[in-house]
């Protein structure tokens, strides 16, 4: 009965923003995959000098598309329990349902929240390492925190998130999040991507060399010529 205080123009606000958070993912997703492409051309390019970072990317891409696609599932399975065995997992009708997020997220035994809740914890830790710039470290612990506020301190994380939650709600929350992890992804690459400049000149080698200021030399005039150190590529 408690869903009946929620007004279907709120409902369906969330619909609104749940549809933003998506198409601003579906962009941040398609510019990381730009830069795994630049990181693929550059690993073949010069392996010796990309690979160290070429791995830290790949480990940044299994962390986030793990945690996306664990986040995905969790959508899927509140829309199922709100609509029911038939239900559309692109589309929510039973929105103000308030039980659908609960069972999915806090029920004992079976509930998801701890596990989401660790799962957040790992990545913003291990991602963050990963990042050189405060700002931008900041910046990723601060999207992905899984702090209380101060108003809300009795209740774990997964209760302030999921308790008495109207379903629309508690997906659009999750959307949000894998808008956040795209953005995080996003954040780490740019800051792996220039450890290797992508504009530089690619070199693993260095090598004396001596060149004439002429090809021939007549016997009792001066010979000279510059002596200098330069740069190979041997790939």
């Amino acid at each position: 009965m408690l869903a009946l205080n929620v007004s279907s123009e709120v409902l369906d606000g969330f619909t609104i923003v749940g549809d933003s958070l998506k198409r601003t993912t579906v962009n941040a997703s398609r510019e990381n995959q730009s830069i795994y492409n630049a990181f693929e051309e550059q690993m073949q390019q010069n392996p010796t000098k990309v690979r160290v970072w070429y791995n830290k990317a790949q480990e940044v891409q299994r962390l986030s598309d793990s945690l996306y696609l664990f986040t995905e599932d969790l959508k899927k399975a509140i829309i199922r329990e709100a609509d029911g065995k038939d239900a559309s997992t692109d589309s929510l009708r039973n929105k103000e349902d308030l039980e659908a997020a609960a069972q999915v997220m806090l029920a004992p035994g079976t509930g998801k929240g701890q596990d989401l809740w660790l799962t957040i914890n790992n990545y913003r830790s291990r991602i963050s390492e990963m990042v050189d710039d405060l700002q931008k470290k900041a910046a990723i612990q601060n999207n992905l925190s899984t702090d209380v506020p101060k108003s809300s301190a009795k209740k774990r994380w997964t209760e302030y998130m999921f308790e008495s939650m109207p379903a629309i709600s508690a997906v659009t929350m999750l959307t949000k999040l894998q808008s956040d992890i795209r953005y995080a992804e996003g954040e780490v690459l740019h800051s792996l991507m220039a450890n290797i400049d992508v504009k530089d000149v690619r070199v693993n080698s260095l090598d004396a060399f001596v060149i004439p200021n002429a090809q021939t030399i007549v016997r009792g005039n001066r010979f000279s010529a510059n002596i200098v150190m330069a740069a190979g590529d041997t790939t």
